[in-house]
């Protein structure tokens, strides 16, 4: 999910079904302030505070599968993730028409890929963000059952079917270049010796929020969360970050780092590009998917 928005109304049938759990809301009130791959979320007042509204661009029985599992996920989290940083008294609605909304307090603070962290913070930040992962990835995943969160294998699953899609997008050099990664991170996944944990899926700066003394006040867009290898979540750092800010986080995580865990963050880091274009053919924005290609092949290029 980005901040930019696409100018699309929330339906009034979904503002009227969001309007019977929240009866205060005005329809002009309602501003849109994301938009992702499948997703549209929307700012309203109660007059009191703040909430979101996410609703799903297709009325597909996916995305409507994916609204319940984060409901509960995000309620489950509630309780589990301390300091409130995740979003809180999260509610499916249904409108009238069979559209799908999402409802829960929206998090007020600023994204991490917006703002320049003082070097006296930092230290801080890297620790709450190190606490924030320590509790996620030691989540019992017994205790996810009723949640149904998929297991997901991160080359099987994702990468591998993304580049056979972007393959006629890329030139010969980007699909080698992202062949031979793809080899590499299956000589270590297969030598992975920790087991699967609950990860958010899609951490970047635009998920991590913080607040006017830039401490972590909010972690948002659980729509990616699976059970997997949670190289993903620290690779994501580098998204927005230096490597230098990783490893603080990295020094203050209380849990152990296997053999080939670095290896695997400098593949998922290296493949960005690879979503990046699966991520900008689906919102269509033509743009940042040309610029996501020029990246790759830069990249390729360069480890030629």
């Amino acid at each position: 999910m980005t901040a930019n928005v696409d100018n699309v109304p929330l339906p009034e049938s979904v503002f009227r079904s969001v309007q019977i759990v929240l009866p205060t809301i005005e329809y002009k009130s309602v501003e849109q302030i994301g938009f992702g791959m499948n997703r549209r979320v929307y700012r309203v007042s109660d007059g009191q505070t703040y909430w979101a509204i996410s609703i799903a661009k297709s009325c597909v029985y996916s995305e409507i599968n994916s609204f319940r599992q984060e409901v509960k996920l995000l309620n489950y989290l509630q309780d589990i993730i301390v300091s409130g940083i995740t979003p809180q008294d999260a509610q499916l609605v249904e409108s009238q028409d069979g559209h799908f909304a999402m409802i829960y307090r929206f998090i007020e603070g600023r994204n991490l890929s917006s703002v320049t962290i003082p070097e006296s913070k930092i230290n801080t930040l890297a620790i709450q963000i190190a606490n924030f992962f320590y509790q996620l990835h030691t989540i019992s995943l017994d205790s996810l059952d009723s949640i149904d969160i998929q297991t997901i294998n991160l080359l099987d699953d994702h990468y591998i079917p993304m580049l056979k899609t972007a393959k006629d997008d890329i030139d010969g050099y980007s699909y080698a270049y992202l062949k031979n990664l793809q080899e590499k991170f299956r000589y270590y996944d297969n030598n992975f010796s920790q087991p699967p944990v609950l990860v958010h899926g899609d951490i970047s700066g635009e998920h991590l929020l913080v607040d006017s003394e830039y401490n972590l006040c909010g972690v948002i867009d659980f729509g990616d969360t699976m059970i997997s290898d949670f190289a993903i979540d620290f690779a994501g750092i580098l998204n927005d970050m230096p490597k230098e800010f990783l490893d603080k986080i990295m020094i203050n995580y209380n849990n152990s780092f296997d053999t080939y865990f670095f290896k695997r963050v400098e593949v998922l880091i290296n493949m960005a590009p690879l979503f990046d274009i699966a991520y900008e053919s689906a919102v269509h924005d033509s743009r940042k998917k040309t610029e996501a290609i020029q990246k790759l092949k830069q990249l390729a290029i360069a480890n030629a």
